[in-house]
């Protein structure tokens, strides 16, 4: 009797230990100061898998902080930043040569002329009036035919010679998001950090003051950003 009790004692021991192991081995922490056993999230997508490549950009080169837009011409929520937040990005950052920030396109399928004006945007950058285009672009109706688009935007003549790199411009954009595991816009990318949604303004600043140099930082710093 007393043979088959520390038996079991063994047995239970025994499981408790291999348990113990167990959760040691794949990661868990046996304390209650433990933080979370979920799963890492997944790395936030860098700088080098978006180039720059022939899309619309506005600043120079140079620009120490790097900002990446997808963006969607009929999303509502695009509509907002590049009308409300992007004049003060341009005023504080871009005409300072302190940013430089490039539209790559995610044109959502629910959208029914959202590849169209992401071609015309394009044919505009192209021709230096890019700037007209995010002016006017939001007043087209978003079932207009193509004549119309290019109608209220004042493009007098679509060249069908840069279309095909065009299109491929789109579709990498494309691809990179779906790598990236990027499915909504707008979404923006400050020097290696993504922000999906949009977002308050303070916020886009402060992750733009936190990303430039600290002497640059410095000069730039304003309630709400992060770092010294």
């Amino acid at each position: 009797m007393m043979n088959k009790k520390i038996t079991r004692l063994v047995a239970v021991a025994g499981l408790f230990f291999l348990l113990l192991g167990t959760m040691f081995f794949f990661g868990f922490k046996v304390d209650n100061n433990s933080a979370s056993t979920l799963p890492l999230k997944k790395e936030p997508p860098r700088l080098s898998f978006f180039p720059q490549g022939n899309n619309p950009t506005l600043g120079v080169d140079s620009a120490n902080v790097k900002m990446i837009v997808l963006i969607d011409y009929q999303c509502a929520y695009c509509k907002y930043f590049t009308q409300q937040q992007l004049p003060e990005l341009m005023k504080n950052y871009v005409d300072k040569g302190k940013l430089q920030i490039t539209f790559r396109d995610y044109p959502l399928s629910f959208h029914e002329n959202a590849e169209k004006l992401a071609e015309t945007a394009h044919l505009m950058y192209v021709e230096n009036n890019f700037d007209t285009f995010l002016k006017k672009v939001w007043s087209i109706n978003p079932t207009a035919t193509e004549e119309k688009i290019d109608a209220v935007l004042g493009l007098g003549f679509r060249s069908s010679k840069n279309k095909d790199a065009i299109r491929d411009n789109i579709n990498e954009s494309r691809y990179l998001a779906g790598v990236a595991g990027i499915t909504a816009t707008p979404t923006f990318i400050i020097n290696n950090r993504m922000l999906v949604g949009l977002k308050e303004i303070t916020e886009l600043k402060s992750l733009i003051d936190y990303s430039m140099k600290p002497q640059e930082r410095n000069a730039n710093q304003t309630d709400g950003t992060c770092g010294k």
